[in-house]
């Protein structure tokens, strides 16, 4: 590899800056000036996505390849883009997306299948960049006394605060697991106070992410006889955290509770709204980063505050892109998904935490879009290219083996 100083310093900016919400933009421009330095990388990604793991979607007969499907989706996204009320700037939008959607996927096949775990020699930046992000977020909650309800928002707002504590987690955990002993032992602390960080933001999408994180990563260690008794032990500490929360912090009680009543929530109103519009503009939808041009139209009132977005990962793409659109997402998103499911018996724990929070972002976007935005965005689809990959170099293992 040409320039590897380069390679090196921008991994370690692009994992340190994605705990901070728009940080990691140095990172991600030093990776496209080395690509563009070392003539010979973009070949050999290209190569790796298309001939050394060929991913596909098989419907039962016919094999899709998912770079078809990407090309696809593209395309419905442009025609979406041209029927828009802002043509141009659903364009930008469609291109921004799709250039993060493929930076990320393409990078995690092509690094995972030929340096399988490459990525723990960088995120001990990250590691430490998000032991400071906590110890922010902390802080905060002491002056602005979050045990009584006030939301911490370090970055942006208290939502996308929580999805970087939950972030923290991801790429904490996957370098913890990675380590020695006497380091792994770190986590306890480093765990608590991140999970602490997040009940501050009140963000409820984000404590379903946790929550859906926390479980998945459990999965393997649940399916060992030899480790299961570590996994229910990790099973019984959250669930005395949760009720440590619920009974010390009465703000994260009343929060807790309005999920029991979400049919008075706002976020209701506006899937209500966001799904009449998808039903208007059934085939195209309304275009990328056109929703706001529709809100009024169809809110009518039942929502008190502008919205240029769903809340929803779902209800984005079917507004934005229609049906078309929503069925070509909803096959890559399987297609990922599969491949988190086929690895749930892995012993590369690493690889299996960043599967974990594939699945904990998902989850956690049923209230929001955080994979939409241009920062989050990256990051996602980085680690679900790696999830790919893994998947199938196990796969290829496999075949060897029979």
């Amino acid at each position: 590899m040409r320039y590897p100083l380069l390679f090196e310093l921008g991994w370690s900016l692009f994992f340190a800056g994605s705990l901070y919400l728009g940080w990691n933009s140095l990172g991600i421009l030093l990776l496209i000036v080395h690509l563009f330095l070392d003539g010979r990388a973009i070949s050999r990604m290209v190569k790796t996505s298309l001939e050394d793991c060929p991913v596909a979607v098989n419907l039962k007969r016919v094999r899709i390849p998912l770079r078809y499907i990407f090309v696809t989706l593209g395309c419905a996204g442009l025609v979406s883009s041209l029927m828009a009320v802002e043509p141009g700037r659903a364009a930008a939008a469609l291109v921004g997306m799709l250039l993060s959607m493929a930076f990320g996927l393409v990078f995690g096949l092509a690094y995972q299948v030929h340096q399988p775990g490459w990525f723990i020699s960088y995120f001990l930046p990250a590691v430490l960049g998000g032991a400071v992000h906590v110890a922010w977020a902390l802080w905060q909650a002491f002056q602005i006394g979050s045990f009584q309800g006030a939301r911490v928002a370090t970055v942006s707002g208290p939502n996308y605060t929580g999805t970087m504590m939950l972030l923290v987690l991801i790429i904490g955990w996957s370098w913890f697991v990675s380590q020695r002993a006497y380091l792994r032992w770190l986590s306890l602390p480093y765990t608590f106070a991140a999970a602490t960080a997040l009940v501050f933001t009140y963000s409820r999408g984000s404590w379903l992410g946790g929550v859906a994180f926390a479980l998945a990563a459990l999965l393997p260690a649940w399916q060992r006889p030899v480790s299961r008794r570590y996994g229910q032990l990790v099973l019984v500490g959250f669930v005395l955290f949760s009720v440590l929360v619920v009974s010390v912090v009465p703000g994260a009680a009343e929060r807790a509770r309005s999920f029991l009543t979400l049919l008075d929530d706002g976020r209701v109103a506006i899937w209500q709204a966001s799904w009449e519009m998808f039903l208007d503009h059934f085939w195209f939808g309304v275009g990328p980063a056109n929703f706001e041009h529709h809100w009024d139209t169809y809110n009518r009132g039942r929502f008190p505050e502008h919205m240029d977005f769903p809340h929803n990962t779902w209800l984005q793409v079917l507004t934005e892109t229609g049906i078309i659109g929503g069925v070509l997402f909803a096959l890559i998103i399987g297609r990922i998904l599969l491949a988190v499911w086929r690895l749930r018996k892995t012993s590369d724990w690493p690889v299996w935490i960043l599967a974990s929070g594939v699945v904990a972002l998902l989850v956690r976007d049923l209230t929001d879009a955080a994979i939409f935005n241009i920062n989050t965005s990256f990051l996602f689809w980085w680690m679900a290219g790696t999830v790919l990959a893994a998947e199938q170099t196990q796969q290829r293992e496999r075949q060897t083996v029979s």
